[in-house]
C-alpha cells in the first residue's frame, strides 16, 4: 500500500508512485501486507481493534534512489509472517559498534579481538516532476568511519594479559562521497524509460603496526573515484505482461576489511593485508519478464550477465618474500585479497506465485548462477569462489480463517571437487570428502512444516518442525554442518 499522486492515461496509471508501489509489492512475501511511510502516516490512527503496524525499517528499493520506510500490517485473518521485506538493501543506523569474540580454536573468553567503529552518515534524496510523464531524482551521500581495533589474550587462570595483533589496522579512516541524478520517463502508455548517473569517491588511510605482525608495509593510502550509470526500459505489451531490460555499470573501492585485515580463515592459512589493492568495476546486462494470469498465477523470470574487471579475489601472497609465516603458533600459508584480471557471472532466477483456490496457495523459487575468474597460473578460467550451486524452495500453504499451515522444502545442488574454486579445494575441515579424499559439497534438501492459529484478537499459537527427514546438510560456504530436527512452539500475546 502506498499513497501518491499518479497520472491516468488510457485507463492506466503512470508516474513515480506507481513505480514505488510496484517495488514495494515485489519486496513482500506471500500473504504479507506492506505499507510505505506515506500510507503509514495516513492510517496509523485509524486501525481497527486487534490490528497493528510493525516497523520494518528503512530500505532501498530496486531502481529507486529515495529510501522507503516500510511497515507491515498484522491482525486477525492475516498470515503470521515475520520475514523482513526482500529489498535490495536494508539500511541500519550508523552507530558505534563494539564486538568481542574468541579467536578460532581458543577457549571461550581467552582471546578477544576488539573492533570499534565510529561513523557519520549524511544522505539527501530529492525528487521533482518534470511534467506529467517525467520525474527527476537526485541527491548526495557522505559516509565517514573511524576504525579502532585491538587484540588481547587473557589467561583465565593467572589473569595474565598478552597483547595480540589486531584484526584491522588501529586508527584507520574510511570515507565515501557520492552524488547522483536519474530520470524516469513514460514514453507512452506501455513503455517507460529510465537513465541515471552517479559519481563516487572513496578514500582510505591505514597504518600498520609492524611490532606485532610482519606487515608488507607500514601504511597505505587510497583515493579512488568513478562515474557509473544505468539505462533501462520497461515494456507492457498487453494485459498481465511486463518485460524489462537494464544496462548498468558498478564500482567498488577496497574498504578496511579488504585491504587491512589479518584473519585465520582456516587451519594452516592466514589472510594478510595487501596495500596495493585497487578498485573493481562491474558491467551488467539484465532482462526480466513477468506474466500474470487471471490474477491467480504470476510467473517471473530474470536473467543477468556481469563482467567484473580487476575483480578482488583471494589469492596466494608473500610477506617479505615468504609464502608461509608462523601465525598463532602454526606455520601458515599466506593469502591476500588481490586484483584478478577478469571474472564473469551469469545466472537466472525463476519465481512462481499461485492462488489455487479453497485456501490453498503455492510458491516456488529457483536460482542458478555460474561464475569464473581468470587463473594467473595457466591463463585459463577457474570457478569463482562466491558463486553458489543452484538453490531454491517450493512451498504449499493453506489458510482457513484463523488457521494457517505451510509445507516447505528448501534445496541446493552440490559441487564436485573440480567445481570448487581453487581457494576452497584446500579446505578439507569444512567439506565432505569423496572416494579419493578430495573435498566436495554434497547436494541437500530439507522439509519443513509450520502452522499458526489465532486465538481471539490478542493471542496466537504457532509451531513447526524443521528438517523433518533429519538430513545432514551444509549451506554452501558455511562452516557448520549437522543433522537434526528443530521443534518450535510459540505463544504470542498482544496488548
Amino acid at each position: 500500500l502506498h499513497t501518491g499522486e499518479a497520472t491516468e492515461r488510457g485507463g492506466d496509471y503512470f508516474g513515480q508512485p506507481v513505480n514505488r508501489v510496484a517495488r514495494l509489492e515485489a519486496s513482500g512475501h506471500g500473504g504479507q501486507v506492506l505499507l510505505s511511510g506515506a500510507a503509514y502516516k495516513i492510517v496509523r490512527e485509524l486501525l481497527p481493534i486487534g490490528f497493528e503496524l510493525i516497523d520494518r525499517g528503512q530500505h532501498r528499493l530496486k531502481d529507486l534512489r529515495h529510501t522507503e520506510h516500510i511497515f507491515q500490517l498484522r491482525g486477525p485473518g492475516l498470515p503470521e509472517i515475520d520475514t523482513s521485506p526482500a529489498t535490495a538493501e536494508a539500511l541500519h543506523p550508523r552507530d558505534r559498534v563494539r564486538v568481542a569474540e574468541p579467536a578460532a580454536g581458543s577457549a571461550p573468553g581467552t582471546d578477544a579481538p576488539i573492533r570499534e567503529t565510529d561513523g557519520i552518515w549524511a544522505n539527501l534524496d530529492l525528487e521533482k516532476d518534470l511534467g506529467a510523464r517525467t520525474q527527476l531524482l537526485y541527491g548526495a551521500e557522505v559516509v565517514s568511519n573511524d576504525v579502532g581495533s585491538e587484540g588481547v589474550r587473557v589467561d583465565q587462570e593467572s589473569g595474565a594479559v598478552e597483547v595480540l595483533n589486531p584484526r584491522y589496522p588501529d586508527g584507520s579512516t574510511w570515507s565515501t562521497m557520492s552524488a547522483y541524478a536519474g530520470v524516469m520517463h513514460d514514453l507512452n502508455e506501455r513503455t517507460t524509460l529510465s537513465a541515471g548517473a552517479r559519481f563516487n569517491r572513496s578514500a582510505l588511510e591505514a597504518a600498520f603496526d609492524t611490532t606485532l605482525f610482519p606487515y608488507p608495509a607500514t601504511s597505505t593510502s587510497l583515493d579512488n573515484s568513478a562515474l557509473t550509470g544505468n539505462l533501462g526500459v520497461t515494456w507492457r505489451p498487453g494485459e498481465g505482461w511486463k518485460l524489462g531490460l537494464d544496462l548498468s555499470t558498478g564500482f567498488r573501492a577496497p574498504n578496511i576489511d579488504d585491504i587491512g585485515k589479518v584473519f585465520d580463515s582456516e587451519p594452516g592459512a592466514v589472510i594478510v593485508p595487501n596495500p596495493d589493492l585497487a578498485p573493481e568495476y562491474a558491467f551488467t546486462m539484465e532482462g526480466s519478464i513477468e506474466k500474470v494470469f487471471h490474477d491467480r498465477l504470476r510467473l517471473r523470470g530474470n536473467a543477468y550477465y556481469t563482467l567484473l574487471d580487476n575483480a578482488m579475489v583471494r589469492r596466494p601472497f608473500t610477506v617479505n618474500g615468504q609464502d608461509s609465516i608462523p601465525y598463532d603458533g602454526e606455520l601458515s600459508r599466506v593469502d591476500a585479497i588481490q586484483n584478478a584480471a577478469q571474472a564473469t557471472v551469469v545466472g537466472f532466477v525463476l519465481a512462481l506465485d499461485a492462488d489455487l483456490g479453497s485456501g490453498f496457495g503455492a510458491t516456488a523459487r529457483y536460482n542458478w548462477q555460474d561464475g569464473v575468474e581468470q587463473d594467473d597460473d595457466n591463463l585459463g578460467d577457474v570457478p569463482l569462489r562466491h558463486a553458489p550451486p543452484p538453490f531454491g524452495q517450493v512451498g504449499l500453504t493453506w489458510q482457513r480463517k484463523a488457521l494457517r499451515l505451510e509445507l516447505l522444502t528448501r534445496f541446493s545442488g552440490g559441487f564436485d571437487f573440480e567445481d570448487l574454486a581453487p581457494s576452497e579445494q584446500g579446505k578439507t575441515p569444512i567439506y565432505a570428502l569423496d572416494a579419493d579424499g578430495n573435498p566436495y559439497a554434497p547436494s541437500w534438501y530439507t522439509l519443513d512444516m509450520r502452522g499458526s492459529y489465532r486465538i481471539g484478537r490478542h493471542l496466537q499459537l504457532s509451531g513447526g518442525v524443521e528438517n523433518i527427514t533429519d538430513q545432514r546438510y551444509r549451506p554452501y560456504s558455511s562452516g557448520i554442518t549437522a543433522p537434526g530436527r528443530n521443534f518450535i512452539l510459540a505463544l504470542r500475546a498482544r496488548f
